[in-house]
């Protein structure tokens, strides 16, 4: 380096026209670059951060804070990575995608079941079998949603462990009626 890039406090408080107090105490978190006796040696470089800070210019970019947050950002992403190839962490298209397939195949089933029960409940008389026929047609695409989700690699295999269940289960109402 040359000796001219190299600033005193006292030259830095005339050039940038601040106090030499005010400066000294700018300088106090910044390493010289060189020491000649009593005389303190910086490079302007090192110095501007620090004095944007004291007159509070808007917008300045501490190198060191902005180095840090990319570390930990590399290392957040590296984690995540590493998450995905030990199978721990699925990307979200994924689960969209299974999602979007479920609720098709549900929407699918709803939207047969009027053309497929209206020839079979329109020939009966009794509200009761009629209402029967539909709650086992519904019964059916919830089922099938059921199946999807057995189907999917989850929390659901401890689950089956412990004895519950993750698929639909009707109950039976105190006047004996299925309730869903």
């Amino acid at each position: 380096m040359e000796q001219n890039d190299r600033y005193t406090a006292t030259r830095l408080s005339a050039e940038l026209g601040i106090d030499n107090r005010k400066m000294r105490d700018i300088l106090t978190p910044i390493n010289p670059v060189e020491i000649k006796g009593k005389r303190k040696y910086y490079i302007l470089r090192d110095v501007l951060p620090h004095v944007a800070k004291f007159i509070g210019a808007p917008n300045v970019v501490d190198i060191n804070v902005e180095r840090a947050r990319k570390t930990a950002a590399e290392a957040e992403i590296a984690e995540l990575e590493l998450l995905e190839k030990k199978g721990q962490l699925v990307p979200m298209v994924d689960i969209v995608n299974t999602w979007l397939e479920m609720i098709s195949a549900c929407r699918s089933k709803m939207l047969s079941m009027p053309a497929k029960l209206a020839p079979v409940v329109a020939v009966e008389d009794s509200p009761a079998i009629c209402k029967s026929l539909i709650e086992e047609q519904v019964i059916e695409a919830l089922d099938e949603i059921a199946k999807w989700l057995d189907e999917e690699p989850n929390e659901s295999d401890s689950r089956a462990e412990s004895g519950s269940s993750p698929g639909v289960e009707t109950t039976i109402d105190d006047d004996g009626e299925s309730v869903g």
